[in-house]
């Protein structure tokens, strides 16, 4: 919905910010790969083992989850907004949106995320990060023909001129 679109623009423009060279994420698309990836088949879970036995992974072999990405996500997501809903950003009117929480404000919340002191209904808080987090870049330096980075606009940051060039 969306005050979940409005979380993810504000997260992935705070994980990936803009500067005076290069935009940010929201301004090369990421949100919409988001998008495109957790509503289609990868998003749906096909092709990735979700059976048992459910044991705490090792930081090198990842966590296990029972959920397929999109249902992660969505599941994270409906637990974040309540969460931000009772938490409130410091010194604002109760209920105001993340997106429009002080930056500082934002970065504070995230990194509870990723350091597992939130409660997203079963979903560890830093599994969703570290997915948001690794789907965020992704977004940002793929081809734009997978959903984002508009204009190409992450290629110049690691030299890399693309896959156009010396092409007719």
């Amino acid at each position: 919905d969306a005050a979940e679109a409005r979380f993810i623009e504000a997260a992935c423009e705070r994980l990936i910010p803009a500067d005076a060279r290069v935009p940010g994420a929201l301004a090369a698309g990421v949100p919409r790969y988001l998008d495109h990836h957790l509503g289609g088949a990868w998003g749906a879970g096909e092709n990735l083992y979700r059976h048992g036995p459910w044991q705490p992974g090792t930081p090198a072999s990842g966590q296990p989850s029972r959920y397929a990405p999109a249902v992660l996500f969505r599941t994270a997501l409906s637990a974040v907004r309540r969460d931000l809903k009772e938490r409130g950003a410091p010194g604002t009117p109760d209920e105001t949106p993340f997106d429009e929480w002080p930056a500082a404000s934002q970065d504070s919340y995230l990194q509870l995320l990723a350091a597992g002191a939130v409660n997203l209904d079963g979903v560890p808080s830093t599994v969703f990060f570290q997915m948001l987090l690794g789907m965020t870049v992704e977004g940002f330096f793929s081809d734009p023909r997978f959903g984002s980075t508009r204009d190409r606009v992450a290629w110049p940051m690691h030299g890399f001129p693309g896959a156009h060039v010396g092409l007719s």
